[in-house]
């Protein structure tokens, strides 16, 4: 596996995606028979990003998608993936492994949303 370009480097806060994970454009293995549902992955990201500390979360789904809202970040979920390739820097995670793709996250929620400066949205 080649190292990733400069242009998709993780942030250092960020952890690495799991060992033995695709490669960018590969096609992931096969999840789990529960995890086959993009809305059941999305509600169960939202549980585990509230968990981490990460709040205004909003997620939609229909039955062959999903997508989750995050202050600077849209997740994309499909039955075989999550995504996100808007993000700098954008990625995929197996939806197998929610729990790195919730601590993933949050570690680049929080590298994007500044310290101490109120969201515009919060109304202050």
């Amino acid at each position: 596996m080649t190292a990733p370009s400069a242009a998709h480097t993780l942030p250092p806060a960020c952890p690495p995606p799991p060992a033995g994970a695709a490669p960018a454009g590969a096609a992931p293995p096969d999840p789990p028979a529960r995890a086959l549902f993009p809305g059941n992955i999305a509600r169960q990201l939202r549980v585990l990003l509230a968990e981490r500390g990460v709040e205004r979360v909003y997620h939609s789904s229909h039955a062959d998608m999903a997508v989750v809202s995050l202050p600077g970040v849209t997740v994309w979920i499909g039955p075989h993936t999550l995504s996100w390739p808007h993000a700098e820097p954008p990625g995929d995670w197996p939806p197998g492994d929610l729990q790195g793709a919730a601590d993933h996250l949050a570690h680049l929620v929080a590298s994007l949303t500044p310290v101490g400066v109120p969201w515009e949205g919060d109304g202050r």
